[in-house]
């Protein structure tokens, strides 16, 4: 079997050392072949510069720097593109996902399966931050038919094959997990270890979760403009019932009655609005043919 990992690189100078001292000690031991691809995602610090030290220093590594910050997705896309090898390894730059954790992805790589996933033991994160990305992977499983909320994250092991299920166009906002699920139904998940924190803190706020949510739900499903149309039959139904009741029953409620119903109307139809803005400026950002990143170079060992 032969590996390759890519890590997206955002605040990363701290850690991404340890991190690759550590897989140079666990990725021989599972791969005839292997490297790590280090994906400089626009990070302010001087992850870079660190890269490009370590690319001169292990021969497995190899940097990409993108032109500017496109987000994790975009940045595990790139290093996804340049991986060289038959199954790669995505896990993130903090050393939450151990290294020493891989050998239990890859085992579970079997015939039957092309995509497996590392279902942390213990969530470290705080409520807020917990519960927002409990509810994205819920949303991502509800509409791509890609397994339980609990399964999906980043780190996750896949055979390359499933980069030919990729769209030629993806577009600016890329979801990597709905890219993949795309490509297979063979997706399993495991428990593996995930440790705390050492280096800094997460780039992920509540407002951030939201707009992620907000766009995945528009940008890879129809789903909301079919509970559009639900909710508009279920407000004219309480419409019909609330005149109904306001002429036969002798109670004096017919002006609330008529509120009711209006406000209802009036919510329906502008949620309506809403839904529909978002899919048509999603085929707009489509229209303006934006790609998903730009590399300004790259790194490699002598």
């Amino acid at each position: 079997m032969n590996v390759s990992v890519v890590v997206p690189v955002y605040r990363g100078a701290p850690s991404i050392p340890e991190l690759a001292e550590r897989l140079n000690a666990v990725l021989p031991t599972v791969a005839k072949d292997y490297e790590l691809v280090l994906v400089n995602d626009g990070s302010p610090d001087n992850s870079w510069q660190v890269i490009e030290q370590l690319s001169q220093k292990y021969a497995f590594v190899r940097g990409i720097d993108l032109m500017r910050n496109y987000g994790q997705h975009n940045a595990l896309l790139a290093g996804v593109y340049s991986a060289k090898h038959d199954v790669i390894v995505t896990m993130d730059d903090d050393l939450q996902h151990p290294p020493e954790e891989i050998p239990k992805l890859l085992s579970a790589l079997n015939d039957n399966v092309d995509l497996v996933y590392g279902r942390e033991k213990k969530v470290r994160r705080g409520f807020v931050r917990r519960t927002g990305s409990r509810a994205i992977k819920w949303a991502l499983a509800w509409l791509t038919g890609g397994g339980s909320h609990q399964d999906v994250g980043s780190f996750r092991a896949f055979r390359s094959l499933l980069r030919d299920a990729f769209p030629p166009a993806p577009g600016q906002f890329v979801i990597l997990d709905a890219m993949l699920a795309s490509g297979t139904t063979k997706l399993t998940s495991i428990e593996v270890q995930h440790a705390a924190r050492k280096y800094g803190q997460s780039n992920y706020d509540i407002a951030a979760l939201i707009r992620v949510a907000f766009r995945l739900i528009t940008s890879y499903s129809v789903t909301p403009l079919r509970l559009s149309v639900v909710l508009g039959l279920l407000s004219v139904m309480v419409g019909i019932a609330s005149g109904i009741a306001a002429l036969f029953v002798p109670v004096n409620w017919p002006v609330f009655a008529i509120v009711a119903a209006v406000a209802l109307f009036s919510g329906v139809q502008l949620c309506a609005i809403g839904v529909l803005g978002e899919y048509v400026g999603r085929l707009v950002e489509r229209s303006w043919d934006r790609v998903p990143y730009a590399v300004r170079r790259e790194s490699k060992s002598p």
